[in-house]
């Protein structure tokens, strides 16, 4: 047995850890990211739950064009005046127990197509969440992505912070030596430990954006705000629907919008449900047939047979037709279709309103891809030109023919450069992002 124990304890301590720690970063990407947004977010989760009642109100509505069946069953006791079978005479204060019971079952012929109205009314509101659904997981990726793409920012100029300070710190060294031994005027050494300073301060500021920028992504993701995450740059920067979106017309862009655009789509649906409701109001006004069928049977204690036989020789089959035609109904019928008329009229002018939205933002999106696009060329020429101008001032600098002020500013410089190359990247893949998000095509997986 104890042999079994030390084997046992042997495999055990043989098996691969992995050691984590509160301080391990899980590396999470964009897509892995986009996908537990997916899965958590409480909004997209409500119009889940919405659209489940939307398929159930479907049922519910084409249900409405079967026959209804119903038991009824009624005990009663009365008590007063009556006929009493057994004493063959009128009792002024008689009591007697009283049963009824029956099963009905009915089926409309004709409602003014109310039932047929009421299935597209259920339908094209289905349709109509089904976009809404799709519109909430793209305003989902659109936020996810945007907290990523500030978090890759950040990061990456927590990079050229760290990396220019480490430089610094050995410029400081080398002033420090020069200035010890009358090489360089002391004010030099100041004017570095000044500027060594300014970097660790600027790197703190950027520290605790990322930092707030992780926490809120974390939370959109449905983990802990303190949960410890890194991000990665997509493989993928630009999708292949904006490849040519340079020389896209914004009315070509529009275009393509209107039959992509799910809160269009699901605008469309709305009239179309709305349609449905004015002709659903308008047959309340109409006639309506229907086939009923009634199988019942009753007993009164006050006769002479028992309940048996009442209820036997009581039965009674009862069917035919109903023909019910409206006359009066204190105008309910001719307000509600009003009413619907007036929904219908509203979801005209909402369409019209996204459209004008639509085509705006299509606009705006398209002229910030342009820009951004412009921006970062222009970025990477500037820091071409900057990183010549930093290794001309170092070499200077080394050489003791520029001062440490020049060679600070050049270093700014670069640092500003480099800056400036990050975030027009990251800003023109935010601007591709978004101009999918305008268009419509936005989805999880072509990012």
């Amino acid at each position: 047995m104890r042999l079994t124990l030390i084997f046992i304890v042997i495999g055990i301590c043989s098996l691969p850890f992995k050691v984590t720690g509160q301080n391990a970063n899980s590396v999470i990407t964009l897509d892995e990211a986009i996908e537990q947004s997916l899965l958590h977010n409480q909004d997209i989760l409500i119009q889940e739950n919405n659209l489940k009642a939307s398929v159930y109100k479907i049922k519910e509505t084409f249900s409405r064009l079967l026959p209804s069946l119903s038991t009824f069953g009624q005990f009663q006791v009365r008590k007063g005046g009556q006929f009493i079978e057994q004493q063959s005479e009128f009792v002024n204060n008689a009591k007697t127990d009283n049963f009824y019971g029956a099963i009905d079952a009915n089926i409309n012929i004709f409602n003014g197509f109310n039932n047929l109205n009421s299935i597209q009314e259920s339908k094209h509101n289905k349709d109509a969440q089904e976009q809404l659904l799709k519109r909430t997981k793209q305003d989902v990726i659109l936020e996810i992505s945007t907290l990523y793409l500030k978090c890759l920012i950040s990061k990456e100029l927590i990079l050229i912070i760290e990396n220019n300070l480490k430089t610094q710190e050995t410029i400081l060294e080398k002033v420090a030596n020069e200035a010890e031994l009358g090489k360089r005027a002391e004010i030099d050494l100041y004017l570095q430990k000044a500027e060594i300073e300014k970097l660790k301060l600027e790197l703190l500021k950027v520290k605790g954006i990322f930092n707030n920028d992780k926490a809120s992504l974390t939370s959109l993701m449905g983990s802990e705000p303190n949960t410890n995450i890194d991000v990665v740059e997509p493989l993928k920067l630009i999708p292949e629907t904006l490849s040519d979106s340079t020389n896209t017309k914004v009315d070509d862009l529009y275009k393509i919008a209107l039959g992509k655009r799910p809160d269009l789509l699901r605008a469309n649906s709305n009239i179309k449900a709305a349609k449905n409701r004015i002709r659903i109001q308008g047959s309340s006004i109409l006639p309506t047939l229907s086939a009923f069928y009634s199988y019942n049977t009753g007993y009164n204690s006050g006769f002479i047979n028992d309940f048996s036989t009442q209820i036997d020789d009581n039965l009674l089959n009862e069917y035919g037709l109903r023909l019910s035609i409206p006359l009066f109904n204190n105008l309910k019928g001719r307000n509600a279709r009003q009413q619907a008329k007036v929904d219908f009229f509203n979801a005209e002018l909402e369409k019209e309103k996204l459209e004008l939205q639509i085509k705006q933002q299509i606009s705006v999106a398209h002229q910030n891809y342009l820009e951004a696009l412009k921006t970062l060329i222009q970025t990477e020429k500037q820091l071409t030109y900057a990183e010549l101008v930093y290794e001309l001032e170092t070499e200077r600098f080394d050489l003791g023919v520029s001062d440490i002020k020049r060679y600070s500013e050049a270093t700014d410089d670069i640092v500003k450069a480099r800056s400036d190359a990050i975030q027009a990247k990251y800003t023109l893949m935010f601007q591709e992002i978004f101009l999918e998000y305008a268009l419509g095509s936005l989805k999880y997986g072509t990012i």
